[in-house]
């Protein structure tokens, strides 16, 4: 079982970051169609968040995530 998870996206910010696994997990499942509440609710059904973490924390990580460029929002393309 991996013990580390990074995500990096090389352009156009180059950013690299290190991330607890369930993090990883949640950011492998955004796909565009998802909202963030629904794949927190996914993720809390399927054990993968704690139930103490509340949607303004993962918001705000995941506003961040997309603010650095490791996360697109189709609405606010880069390009």
């Amino acid at each position: 079982m991996p013990e580390v998870f990074s995500l990096k996206c090389p352009g156009p910010f180059d950013t690299e970051c290190v991330v607890q696994s369930w993090l990883a997990k949640v950011v492998s499942q955004c796909d565009g169609q998802s909202t963030w509440g629904e794949l927190m609710d996914s993720a809390k059904t399927a054990g993968m968040i704690d139930h103490a973490i509340t949607p303004a924390e993962v918001g705000a990580i995941l506003t961040a995530m997309a603010a650095s460029g490791l996360l697109r929002i189709a609405e606010m393309p880069l390009d």
